[in-house]
C-alpha cells in the first residue's frame, strides 16, 4: 500500500524531522517545507515505510549542508532512524 502524503508526513516523514531537529550539532535544521518536500520526494518513489538506503539518497533533501549530512552519518545513520521509524520512537 502507497501511503499518501499527508500520512507520509505524520509518519515516518515526521520521524526524521524531529530526529534531526533535536541533534545540536547539526547546524542548519530541515525547515517544515524540506520536511514536506522530502515526504513528496519519498511519495513519488512509493516508499511505503523509511528504509536506510532510501534515507542516505534522500538526505539532501532534508539536510542541505554536507557538514550536517556528516553529522547525521557519524552520530544517527539512516539505519538508526530506519529503526525509530518503524518503532514510532521519535523523542
Amino acid at each position: 500500500m502507497i501511503m499518501s502524503l499527508e500520512n507520509l508526513h505524520k509518519g515516518f516523514a515526521s520521524a526524521g524531522y524531529i530526529c534531526i531537529r533535536q541533534n545540536p550539532e547539526i547546524r542548519k535544521k530541515p525547515s517544515i517545507a524540506e520536511t514536506l518536500d522530502w515526504a513528496r520526494t519519498l511519495v513519488s518513489l512509493n516508499m511505503d515505510r523509511l528504509q536506510s538506503s532510501t534515507i542516505e539518497r534522500t538526505l539532501n533533501i532534508l539536510l542541505k549542508s554536507r557538514a550536517d549530512q556528516r553529522v547525521f552519518r557519524e552520530q544517527m545513520g539512516a539505519e538508526t532512524l530506519e529503526k525509530k521509524s518503524r518503532a514510532g520512537l521519535v523523542s
